[in-house]
């Protein structure tokens, strides 16, 4: 264990006395490996701050290399919530804007610490050097759904459809969004089409019962809320607009 620890000391000295001796020789490429193998060092050794820091080094001295963004990606993805993990990731999406790693690594980070226009900006950089992903246009689109976007989002959810047919989730998009802009018989079209591959998806069959509604078809409505509850019993939404339509109903049809 003694020898362990050494060769690791040593190997620690090795890789930053080598990052010092290429700094003066003035030999870039080499340069960027020095500070990868310092990364991979200080990996090993739980320092995963200083690794991130080290390949986020070698990434700017080698910017045509794509290992060690990706290395970087991984380095910051390992830190977790820790602190400045966060701030390095999207330090290293500016020093690498079209970086598919390192981008698509900041739109999960940014909306879920609750920052949806800057993951719609990461989004659509990424969509630049990705945009034929499906997965990266349904994102896009469920960031423009968030920020109530909805005339924006119909051509995105457009585009993931094409991209992916079989995804229910692709269709459920493009008909909430559809359903956002009042568009209610597109919406119900796209709504169909995603519970004819994913019956049991509630929420297509609750946004279909919406857009029924609004459209004014309230036996095709009820019918829909009743097939939610048959799926998923006493759910609080199909409970509220059932009562909401027997209620309408009971008025319209007087005592």
């Amino acid at each position: 264990m003694l020898f362990a620890a050494g060769a690791g000391a040593f190997g620690l000295a090795f890789a930053a006395g080598l990052i010092e001796a290429q700094r003066q020789w003035g030999h870039p490429p080499s340069y960027g490996i020095a500070h990868s193998r310092l990364a991979e060092r200080l990996s090993k050794d739980g320092d995963l701050a200083g690794a991130a820091a080290e390949y986020a080094a070698a990434s700017r001295i080698n910017p045509d290399d794509p290992i060690s963004p990706q290395q970087l990606v991984g380095a910051l993805d390992a830190m977790g919530d820790g602190p400045g993990s966060l701030a390095a990731l999207e330090e290293a999406g500016r020093l690498f804007p079209y970086n598919t790693g390192i981008q698509m690594a900041l739109v999960e980070r940014l909306a879920a610490a609750g920052r949806p226009e800057d993951a719609l900006g990461a989004a659509e950089r990424l969509a630049v050097v990705a945009g034929t992903n499906p997965t990266v246009q349904l994102n896009r689109g469920n960031l423009l759904m968030q920020l109530r976007r909805y005339e924006e989002a119909v051509p995105v959810f457009e585009q993931a459809v094409l991209l992916d047919p079989a995804s229910a989730q692709a269709h459920f998009g493009l008909g909430t969004a559809l359903a956002g802009v009042e568009r209610y018989p597109a919406a119900r079209a796209a709504l169909q089409d995603a519970l004819a591959r994913a019956p049991d998806f509630i929420d297509a069959h609750l946004v279909l019962g919406m857009a029924q509604m609004y459209e004014g078809d309230y036996a095709a409505a009820r019918s829909t809320f009743e097939r939610t509850l048959a799926l998923k019993p006493n759910d609080p939404v199909a409970t509220r607009y059932l009562a909401d339509i027997a209620a309408y109903l009971a008025a319209e049809n007087g005592p």
